[in-house]
């Protein structure tokens, strides 16, 4: 957390650190925790990100959809 408030306050390309480090963070959990093989772990870690990627622009599009709704009612 300590880094993340850093690099909020830094400008220029520092601000990219925090979506590079959160994969690697959540691969590396998925090694030490789980353990297995780094093809598999890497494919755990395909799927979860997957799961977020695909319930992030669902909550997204329902999110614009109720705005342009209120909008336009």
């Amino acid at each position: 957390m300590l880094v993340m408030l850093v690099v909020h306050f830094t400008p220029g390309a520092w601000a990219l650190l925090p979506f590079a480090a959160i994969p690697a963070y959540a691969w590396r959990s998925l090694r030490v925790v789980y353990g297995g093989a780094p093809a598999r772990t890497a494919l755990k870690l395909a799927l979860l990100l997957g799961a977020y990627g695909v319930a992030l622009v669902t909550a997204l599009s329902v999110l614009g959809l109720g705005i342009v709704w209120f909008v336009l009612t």
